[in-house]
């Protein structure tokens, strides 16, 4: 009798941990406010010229991408979400995409990474947590809790220094202003 509870044991262990079990990395409602721009819209921007810069949201989507979390835990994947938002100047010579991605491997409510690119070549990157609030992750990134950018007021702007650009963004607004070598690259107008 002991024999068989332990073989019974031995292979319900056995089967529990070959099962395959996917982790889902879900992307909050807050996190997903982060990028407040809409399919459609046209957002516009002054440029060092003082030239308007008009850039429309081109492609808003929500998607999952799966991802094989390691071969030693079977055929496991993070199922993770992902929103991403694409704005193109009418003559197609700026693009800039901004992406979210819940970040797989912790416990839920997960951070998530906020990727933007500029012509696919100038990358700023950022960490949210579950509630949509910027962490400071090291010294390129800086809080602002009030800021004056072109004689506008904003409130929780969040200012990251990558290479020679900065930006200067917040969740209610979204882009407030991008630098290029301390020039006034684009400036958000309302």
């Amino acid at each position: 009798m002991k024999a068989k509870i332990l073989i019974i044991l031995t292979l319900l262990a056995i089967f529990t941990f070959s099962c395959n079990k996917d982790e889902y990395c879900i992307l909050t409602e807050a996190q997903k406010q982060i990028i407040p721009y809409k399919e459609g819209e046209v957002i516009s921007f002054i440029d060092k010229a003082g030239v308007t810069v008009d850039l429309t949201v081109t492609k808003s989507q929500e998607k999952w991408i799966k991802e094989r979390i390691d071969a030693a835990f079977g055929n496991s994947y993070y199922i993770i979400e992902q929103k991403s938002v694409i704005l193109e100047s009418e003559s197609n010579n700026l693009r800039v995409c901004l992406t979210l991605e819940s970040i797989d491997g912790h416990k839920p409510p997960n951070p998530c990474a906020f990727l933007i690119e500029i012509n696919n070549e100038v990358r700023f990157l950022m960490i949210s947590n579950a509630k949509g609030d910027f962490r400071k992750t090291d010294n390129s990134i800086t809080l602002h809790e009030r800021m004056k950018i072109n004689n506008t007021v904003y409130y929780d702007v969040v200012e990251k220094n990558e290479n020679s650009m900065q930006l200067f963004y917040n969740k209610a607004y979204g882009i407030l202003q991008i630098n290029n070598a301390n020039e006034n690259f684009l400036t958000l107008k309302l």
